[in-house]
């Protein structure tokens, strides 16, 4: 997918299933670039391997947070609050947006990590 995420490593902070869909949140990233990633949330579509959508919290260089939604070849960014810095904020956003993008309204999220 152009634009998704570019880093060396990351630990799985939690999961979630949400109708046919695999959702991984990824926190403690080491980047490849310069961008400071606090969180990576990346939802899978079952039998894919893999990300159909990326939404990442980042640092700027001036501590404020910027929240970008990357779907196939489009991103779009957006200014954050301070609270997203927290991890059940952020992954709450991030669903939101998957619900949204993907019409899964009539679906409910579990934890399954």
């Amino acid at each position: 997918m152009k634009n998704a995420p570019q880093f060396l490593t990351a630990i799985p902070k939690c999961r979630y299933r949400i109708g046919d869909f695999e959702a991984v949140v990824l926190g403690d990233i080491e980047s490849k670039d310069s961008n400071n990633y606090i969180y990576v949330f990346a939802l899978v579509r079952e039998s894919e391997n893999d990300p159909c959508l990326y939404v990442v919290l980042e640092r700027t260089q001036t501590r404020n947070y910027h929240m970008v939604v990357i779907a196939e070849e489009q991103s779009k960014q957006f200014d954050a609050s301070d609270e997203l810095a927290d991890i059940e904020m952020f992954t709450q956003a991030a669903m939101d947006a998957a619900v949204r993008l993907f019409k899964l309204s009539d679906e409910e999220p579990y934890r399954v990590m």
